[in-house]
């Protein structure tokens, strides 16, 4: 979760789980120096309340959060850049330390004319 002060965990509300059509939503009060949920519609009796963890590719949502979503509702496609590394790009705007990284990228669509 973001805030004006930097990235954290809210206890309890780190607990929401990740779903595709969230429930809940949250946002940082900077005067208030609080999070503050809303529900953006009514919920069941013993419904799960949900958010989300931002629209993230199944490789960002394992690597993170150690969890997948079903394919057909994945609402990006990550993948990494595997061929020379630009050397000069890398050395330019990389600290030395973090050269060897690999670059990752996400998309959220994908040209007909790329697909086979």
């Amino acid at each position: 979760f973001l805030t004006d002060l930097g990235g954290t965990g809210v206890p309890v509300t780190d607990y929401l789980n990740h779903g595709p059509e969230p429930g809940v939503l949250y946002a940082w009060d900077a005067e208030g120096a609080a999070q503050v949920l809303t529900v953006d519609r009514d919920h069941a009796a013993g419904e799960e309340l949900l958010t989300s963890y931002g629209p993230r590719s199944n490789v960002l949502l394992f690597r993170t959060y150690g969890f997948t979503l079903p394919p057909e509702v994945e609402p990006s496609w990550g993948y990494v850049v595997q061929c020379n590394r630009p050397k000069e790009l890398l050395e330019r705007y990389l600290p030395a330390e973090k050269a060897h990284l690999a670059i990752q990228l996400e998309t959220y669509g994908i040209e007909d004319s790329l697909v086979t």
